[in-house]
């Protein structure tokens, strides 16, 4: 993989490892790749190529972006060639569902200065959007403490707290990430192969699309447009860095 121009894709140089230039990175990252499932949901049944040098293309190269297996693993490999130190974790997506569900995110842990930080660009719209202390509780925003001996990302949202996803001290191999890629390819219960999400953050300003509706939040105002036709479709996925055509009556399946 090419730091370089990986760097360059993001519009970013290299520097010390340190938290600062961690959280440009996550959020640079967050600015110009988009989270999407969009080779998931085309393309049902077939298994996501997880190679490092062909998501580098797809993700970075191409700006074609994809969900948590993609992003996260090539940032999990750009930090560890930048000189961070850096463990790639398995999650438990649960948004408040405490029901038996697989390990079918990924995410980042880094070290820095003898503290660990959660850093994660492959989460949707509500991904954290700077690197997160472990085990330091928030009046809002995204905290990440122990709860029943794991690890759990929590967000304080309009005086709500929402259980996004748990995780723990274990080690992981890229052959664990491989099985939680092939469930969310092929079992019918994934969300990946039932509806399209797309997502771009830039600071205050949050715009996805989820199914056939574009939202844009900015400064916590929120605009819903539904999306009519294919022409639609296309000008919005434009919005994402998305030039690439995709048939829009699938959504309406």
């Amino acid at each position: 993989m090419d730091i370089d121009q990986y760097l360059k894709k993001i519009n970013l140089k290299a520097k010390t490892p340190t938290l600062n230039f961690l959280n440009e990175i996550i959020s640079a990252h967050q600015k110009t790749i988009s989270f999407n499932n969009l080779s998931v949901f085309y393309r049902p049944g077939q298994i996501l190529n997880l190679k490092l040098e062909a998501l580098f293309e797809k993700v970075i190269l191409q700006g074609k972006g994809g969900y948590c297996f993609e992003n996260n693993k090539v940032l999990y490999y750009l930090l560890k060639y930048l000189g961070f130190e850096v463990e790639a974790k398995a999650a438990r997506v649960l948004y408040n569902n405490p029901g038996d569900v697989p390990r079918t995110h990924r995410m980042t842990i880094v070290m820095i200065e003898g503290e660990r930080y959660l850093a994660d660009v492959g989460f949707g719209r509500d991904v954290p959007t700077r690197a997160i202390k472990i085990g330091i509780q928030q009046n809002s925003g995204h905290q990440v403490i122990m709860k029943d001996e794991l690890y759990r990302l929590e967000l304080l949202k309009s005086d709500s707290l929402i259980d996004l996803y748990t995780f723990d001290d274990g080690r992981y191999q890229e052959s664990d990430f491989d099985l939680g890629n092939y469930y969310t390819n092929t079992h019918p219960d994934s969300k990946f192969l039932k509806e399209l999400i797309v997502t771009r953050i830039d600071q205050n300003l949050i715009e996805f699309i989820k199914g056939r509706t574009y939202t844009k939040i900015e400064k916590g105002e929120r605009v819903d447009s539904e999306i009519k036709n294919q022409n639609e479709f296309q000008m919005y996925l434009k919005r994402f860095g998305i030039e690439d055509s995709y048939d829009f009556s699938k959504i309406l399946a």
